[in-house]
């Protein structure tokens, strides 16, 4: 349980577990400066990622989903670029952004029905010595794991040391106070919570029409 300041909403109070855990994973990623980092993946997941990386680090960071106007809201929330894997293939985009050497890290933050697929670029577009950081869920298939894929390359399944989850939650709801994770940005759709059914149907049958989808408790 946690305090919320003035200058958090309940409604940007929702996206304080978001903001919580996407901090903890930016900072066990720890990118440096000059490295390139790419998000796949531009739901809310990689989207708090995407934030929270950018609110500390200078990296280079590439966003990349299959939805145009996702791709759209990543550069406006501070992605250095992004990729539309509706119209090129995200491995030979990076690939041409990293002069063939590779990113230094991937988020896999994809999950979902198009998460294998995702998973198999991101061991095509990360280089020698860099990591692939799994976070996305909810595949309901085993990911394909390439042996001469991973050769001299380094997989971690989304590790968060709980020890510090105090710390990133302060951080967390400083961001959101300061609008670095930016809410109102995300929310594409209001509903009250007698339409929650209608809510959970378009989070699954149109997910290309939305982002963050919240229920009004009135």
């Amino acid at each position: 349980v946690v305090a919320l300041p003035d200058e958090v909403s309940s409604e940007a109070g929702t996206f304080w577990p978001l903001g919580t855990s996407s901090t903890m994973w930016m900072e066990e990623l720890n990118p440096k400066d000059d490295d390139t980092v790419v998000i796949m993946g531009q739901g809310l997941v990689g989207s708090g990622c995407l934030q929270a990386l950018k609110a500390w680090s200078k990296a280079h960071v590439i966003a990349v989903d299959a939805i145009p106007d996702r791709c759209e809201l990543a550069v406006r929330l501070g992605a250095d670029a992004s990729i539309d894997v509706s119209k090129e293939d995200p491995v030979a985009a990076v690939r041409a952004v990293t002069d063939d050497k590779g990113a230094d890290s991937v988020v896999y933050a994809v999950g979902g029905r198009s998460g294998a697929r995702a998973f198999e670029q991101a061991q095509d577009m990360v280089r020698q010595g860099g990591l692939i950081q799994v976070i996305g869920l909810y595949e309901d298939e085993k990911l394909p794991l390439d042996s001469g894929k991973i050769q001299g390359k380094r997989i971690q399944g989304g590790f968060i040391d709980r020890s510090k989850r105090p710390e990133a939650s302060d951080r967390s709801i400083q961001l959101l106070a300061e609008g670095k994770i930016d809410v109102e940005a995300m929310i594409t759709h209001r509903f009250n919570f007698k339409q929650a059914a209608e809510a959970y149907d378009m989070l699954y049958s149109r997910l290309h029409e939305c982002m963050a989808v919240t229920l009004e408790w009135k």
